[in-house]
């Protein structure tokens, strides 16, 4: 990882959530000592414009000249955040108070006087609505101040109003007062050239007394008549559709089509393994499954498998021997595994507003993996429909490739239901080998997967060197598998290499629904959200889902999740590689020194003078940052992420989320959490996605002609009990339990899928809740 991209990745996400909250503290307070209260120095919230006082968000840091974020920090801005066209979606908002200083005694908020619906007012500007306390957002106090929680994610590109009133109190009973700047800029008869001889800044402070005066006489019709507001701003949340149309308007000029299509046998042949023939069974045990799995996964039925190719439009450099060989070899990274993507106009790279079209920098011919029912065998009551076998979209997870969901094939074939996948970005066939020696050098495959991926690793795809890369990693993702569903909604007649027709390879491109495992119900989440939001003649308005080459008939999603960098940093799996990540760095050293009571260089040092005890101080203060990092974080990432597109899907199309809760002896997910609400994040987990998708429990088989938008709980199983029937000890119950797990968890999906979302199979009550 490379420790000075991370060095500033950690800075920028600290200042961009605009929180400093730390729960250790090694100032050294007099308790004797005990002023009159009247001697006290006032409590406010911090706001000063003039000193680079300000709390985040505000519209007060966005450039009128580009529209985009800028972060003062000692008076630099910081690349990593330059990219925002907005503020977050839904992390956390903390609004800052200065409290007198540890001379007075240790002073903070009076908690029941924040969590209050009188504390602080947020008002939807664009929509010209009052939110609402306890449905939309709650507020909770920190050592820092107010830390405002969204418990819906804000409408990407619409504007706010925040106002902070003072019915907040401090712990010595008294008002929160407004910052002596704020008084002075919201009265208009202030005369700001007495503030500053600058006239620079003059203008700008002129500019925020027009907005304050502007939006206080708003804010003042939804404060309590006995309050005054004490700060306030506005902020305009991150637009999200624009980059992404503009992605789809290339897919569909390029008409991209799925060709050379070839039987498994014969791309078996060419890696020099030789199988009887193309049947799922063969190419299983052609694999290296034992003749049981075999047998077991086509047990439904035994579908042909194929391989064919597509063009993806790739948006992000791809590492090489000459860009990246020696960079890794030296440093554990590179340039081009950090890229992100730029605006096409070569100025300086940004996307932003008046340039939204990324800069195609190749294009990737990719693998694709595809299952058809053998028509020669087809189980009772299956029959080709005239338009094609009807196809299932399969979205893997990270560390995972596409041919996992063989597993499934079998089953999802005895329902006359095809199968369609490609790989990730830097997973399986699309792994980065640059000295040809059969080892990727660059996977984010696991490793157990075969010697291939040996070097595999979750971090190559979600890079902490680089969140702008972690963001178009994920939105490269959702354009990949569109780019496959146009590619779908195209290709009338699959041929070969020689252009001669697969005549068994007959699909249904007007028939597509979306399977997603854990990342890949992540990305199928925004997948769906994107194609909903498809407008093809830029009147504003989505188009039907008969002129939509990207329309999905229902999606799938199991063990999906909210907020990607939440997961990555509390996951039971990933989080503890995130921390191990952090603590062997510099920058997190330095980060976390001065409230540990050291300087920067002495703790670095610590970590190999005495490394136990580094440790456990890094453990005493991860917590802290690593919330603070998230909150950040998640606000960069946010336009590829679940959480923001799960509001695009239409309301007519279906949904299926599933979530592993456990019954007390069998755990619940370890990778997903179910829910992330006791560390800050509401909208983050299983149950935050399915909030923000405005699904309704299904406990017991049920059918809706107009479709469903439903999710389930399975007290049993693991995280990819879709395709893994295995116990897993320690998580699971037994083995009988999580075959049955897996048994539920396909019965769910396949009659979901095959229904076109109208009905959900649920056969299994000692499995679902």
């Amino acid at each position: 990882m490379k420790k000075t991209i991370l060095a500033s990745v950690i800075a920028a996400a600290v200042a961009l959530s605009g929180c400093s909250d730390s729960g250790i503290d090694s100032d050294s307070v007099d308790s004797s000592a005990a002023p009159s209260i009247n001697d006290i120095p006032a409590s406010s919230v911090t706001f000063n414009p003039t000193t680079a006082e300000l709390s985040t968000p505000t519209d007060l840091l966005i450039s009128t000249a580009t529209g985009l974020v800028t972060i003062p920090q000692q008076g630099d801005i910081y690349e990593s955040l330059s990219s925002l066209d907005g503020w977050g979606l839904g992390s956390p908002i903390s609004l800052g108070v200065s409290f007198p200083s540890r001379e007075y005694g240790t002073i903070a908020l009076d908690e029941s006087t924040v969590e209050s619906a009188d504390s602080v007012v947020l008002f939807d500007l664009t929509r010209m609505n009052q939110l609402t306390y306890g449905v939309d957002y709650i507020v909770k106090a920190s050592s820092s101040g107010l830390t405002l929680v969204p418990l819906k994610t804000f409408k990407p590109g619409n504007q706010y109003l925040v106002a902070v009133t003072d019915t907040v109190k401090d712990s010595l009973g008294r008002k929160l007062a407004p910052s002596q700047m704020y008084s002075l800029l919201s009265d208009s008869g202030t005369d700001v050239t007495t503030l500053t001889a600058d006239a620079s800044q003059q203008a700008q402070l002129k500019g925020i007394q027009t907005l304050l005066t502007g939006i206080n006489p708003v804010l003042s019709n939804f404060v309590s008549a006995d309050s005054n507001i004490i700060y306030s701003t506005r902020f305009t949340a991150q637009k999200i559709k624009p980059v992404m149309q503009e992605v789809m308007d290339r897919i569909v000029a390029e008409a991209p089509m799925i060709g050379s299509v070839t039987s498994a046998q014969m791309a078996l042949a060419a890696s020099g393994v030789t199988i009887a023939d193309n049947k799922l069974s063969s190419y299983l045990m052609g694999l290296g499954q034992d003749s049981t799995t075999a047998a077991t996964a086509t047990l439904a039925h035994d579908p042909l498998i194929y391989y064919a190719g597509v063009k993806l439009p790739y948006f992000l450099e791809t590492p090489t021997a000459a860009n990246c060989a020696v960079d890794l070899s030296t440093t554990g990274s590179c340039t081009a595994l950090g890229s992100h993507w730029v605006a096409d106009d070569g100025a300086d790279g940004i996307l932003r507003p008046g340039n939204y079209s990324p800069e195609k920098q190749s294009d990737h011919t990719v693998q694709v993996f595809i299952s058809v029912p053998d028509e020669n065998n087809l189980p009772a009551g299956v029959t080709k429909p005239e338009n094609g076998w009807p196809v299932a979209l399969y979205v893997h997870g990270i560390t995972s490739h596409k041919e996992t969901i063989a597993a499934m094939a079998g089953n999802l074939a005895a329902q006359g239901i095809a199968v369609v996948a490609i790989d990730l970005p830097l997973h399986g066939s699309r792994s980065i080998d640059m000295d040809g020696d059969g080892i990727y050098e660059l996977t984010s495959t696991d490793s157990t997967t075969s010697a291939a991926y040996a070097n595999g690793s979750s971090l190559v795809f979600a890079n902490l060197s680089s969140l702008r890369t972690v963001r178009d990693n994920l939105r490269q993702s959702i354009s990949d598998m569109l780019t496959l569903r146009a590619a779908l909604t195209n290709t009338p007649v699959y041929t070969d290499s020689n252009v001669q027709p697969v005549a068994a390879v007959d699909l249904d491109g007007d028939s597509v629904s979306l399977i997603g495992v854990s990342l890949g119900s992540i990305i199928g989440t925004g997948v769906v959200g994107v194609a909903d939001s498809y407008d093809s003649d830029s009147d504003g308005l989505a188009e039907s889902d008969a002129n939509n080459p990207f329309d999905f008939n229902a999606a799938a999603l199991t063990v999906a999740s909210g907020q990607a960098a939440a997961v990555m940093g509390y996951s039971n799996t990933f989080g503890p590689i995130v921390k191990a990540a952090f603590k062997a760095n510099d920058s997190f050293a330095a980060a976390v020194a001065g409230n540990l009571g050291y300087s920067a260089s002495d703790f670095i040092a610590l970590r190999t003078t005495d490394p136990t005890t580094y440790d456990s101080l890094s453990n005493i203060a991860y917590p802290s940052f690593i919330q603070t990092f998230i909150a950040g974080a998640q606000q960069v990432v946010d336009s590829g992420d679940s959480s923001a597109w799960a509001s695009q899907i239409n309301s007519d199309t279906p949904v299926l989320v599933t979530q592993v809760v456990g019954n007390g002896i069998n755990l619940s997910d370890q990778v997903v959490p179910n829910s992330i609400v006791e560390k800050g994040f509401p909208l983050a987990g299983t149950s935050g996605l399915i909030s923000e998708l405005g699904l309704t429990q299904a406990s017991a088989s049920t059918a809706d002609a107009t479709g469903l938008k439903v999710y389930t709980n399975f007290l049993l199983g693991k995280h990819s009990s879709l395709l893994d029937p295995s116990e897993q000890v320690g998580v699971t119950q037994d083995a009988t339990s999580a075959l049955a797990a897996t048994v539920e968890m396909q019965t769910q999906v396949i009659s979901f899928v095959k229904s076109q979302g109208t009905a959900i199979s649920i056969t299994n009550s000692n499995v679902v809740q």
